[in-house]
């Protein structure tokens, strides 16, 4: 897991010297502000089963989640073509099977990737919390989980998206509150699940 996790930092940061990748240019930065979020929701995941990142960007939090639980099937999907391509060589780079990046733009109410459901969608960065409710909650099955990474405000959001969580079925089960390093305001991974 060490030896991926390196890899990939190795790689974004020499990416993001040419292509920009993620707004963040010093390792320290993509550590702090990036990858330590996506340890966050780790010991709520299942260790087997599928999972859908939707705009998985530079491979947060997808990507690094496939690397610290191989036994997940991951699907990465992101429009943007450099980015993808930068994923399709982090993954060769790191030898890991059973992934694959879907080039393509996530559409609402969209649910052609994988007819079931996944056993978990993922999205960070994405947009508003209704908006990737919107993007995002069609492909959980039932009984699956759905992670999004919010700021601060995070109970004002959900509050606001409480219609529409009734309309999908997602019910809020964790709302991890965490500290990032360097930041004053909180930041949460909420956590929901589709049905029982």
């Amino acid at each position: 897991m060490l030896e991926g996790l390196s890899i990939f930092l190795d790689e974004l940061t020499r990416w993001n010297a040419k292509i920009n990748l993620t707004g963040l240019k010093s390792r320290e930065r993509i550590i702090h502000e990036l990858l330590l979020d996506c340890f966050v929701p780790i010991p709520f995941l299942p260790e087997q089963g599928t999972l859908l990142d939707v705009g998985a960007g530079a491979g947060f939090p997808g990507l690094v989640l496939k690397i610290c639980s191989p036994s997940l099937c991951v699907s990465l999907l992101e429009p943007n073509g450099k980015k993808a391509t930068f994923l399709r060589h982090v993954t060769r780079l790191c030898g890991l099977k059973q992934i694959q990046v879907i080039q393509a733009r996530a559409a609402p109410g969209a649910r052609d990737l994988a007819s079931e459901g996944y056993h978990v969608v993922t999205a960070r960065a994405l947009a508003g919390l209704e908006e990737t409710l919107t993007f995002c909650a069609p492909w959980v099955m039932e009984g699956g989980l759905f992670v999004s990474f919010q700021g601060a405000d995070a109970a004002a959001r959900l509050e606001t998206c409480r219609p529409l969580l009734n309309a999908s079925g997602l019910v809020l089960i964790k709302n991890l509150a965490y500290p990032v390093p360097g930041k004053a305001e909180e930041r949460h991974a909420l956590i929901f699940r589709r049905g029982a």
